[in-house]
């Protein structure tokens, strides 16, 4: 009976620590692009990059886009705020992707990062 609860109580904290391991500090984007583009075309480049990595975009008021992602039982939502010469991408809200703490699955931070590449891609 000893050995059972040996070997339960080891396979709760593997269990706990795998649990923690799919989840990472929420990422969230401040990039400075400089000043040779228009205010216009930096919108264009967020949106351009949002299509491509599946997020729907509304612009809510000038400089300020919100973006939704589903992916499955998946939703997150974040915050585009822009100007000519910058831009952030702040989380907002999610749904099934176990934000706790200031942490969130890799998925969400692989989405941002994505679309964060793209969004730099189109301006360059």
């Amino acid at each position: 009976m000893k050995k059972i609860s040996q070997w339960l109580a080891i396979v709760i904290i593997v269990s706990a620590l795998a649990g923690c391991s799919c989840r990472d500090a929420i990422r969230n984007f401040n990039t400075h692009i400089g000043t040779e583009h228009t205010t216009t075309e930096v919108k264009s480049a967020i949106f351009k990059a949002g299509a491509k990595n599946l997020w729907v975009l509304n612009e809510k008021s000038p400089g300020v886009i919100t973006a939704i992602r589903r992916n499955h039982d998946y939703y997150a939502e974040i915050r585009i705020k822009y100007t000519a010469t910058s831009y952030s991408i702040d989380y907002t809200d999610s749904i099934n992707l176990h934000a706790k703490r200031g942490k969130i699955s890799r998925d969400y931070n692989r989405w941002v990062a994505s679309l964060n590449n793209d969004i730099n891609a189109n301006l360059h």
